[in-house]
């Protein structure tokens, strides 16, 4: 069961690049919901040159059940790259804040979990097997009795 200590938001601001080409999406990461405005976290927010590291993000369709995006209240519940750039006036590139973006009372970044399946164990099995068939195969063809 869950509580409400658990719900939050992930905040999603524009980052200007250093060559002043424009703008990109960049998810600082998560906040409770009672820390959804800069005011409510009173956050020491980073001034300057920035060095940012995430993992670039793709747009994701939005599930038969997941709640459509309300642009207009800003509360997106799917990841909807370009409308949000053309929102934001930025490029269309998203990226998710490491966990080292986190700043005192900010957003927690690093909520991007990679997980890749090991199958090299199942792969190894399965290429052997076909060798020792196949050598089976061509022994008996090939090699006089």
């Amino acid at each position: 069961m869950g509580t409400s200590e658990n719900i939050g938001f992930h905040v999603i601001v524009p980052f200007e690049l250093e060559n002043g080409q424009g703008s990109i999406l960049v998810n600082r990461g998560w906040v409770p919901k009672d820390k959804l405005t800069p005011q409510s976290r009173q956050e020491d927010v980073p001034t300057g040159l920035t060095e940012l590291v995430g993992v670039v993000r793709m747009s994701e369709q939005r599930q038969q059940f997941t709640p459509k995006n309300l642009v207009d209240t800003n509360r997106w519940s799917s990841r909807d790259i370009d409308a949000l750039a053309n929102k934001l006036g930025t490029l269309p590139i998203f990226v998710d804040a490491d966990e080292k973006s986190t700043v005192p009372k900010g957003p927690i970044g690093g909520q991007t979990r990679v997980t890749l399946r090991n199958d090299h164990l199942s792969y190894l099995l399965t290429w052997f097997s076909l060798s020792a068939v196949t050598l089976f195969m061509w022994v008996r063809k090939f090699v006089p009795k």
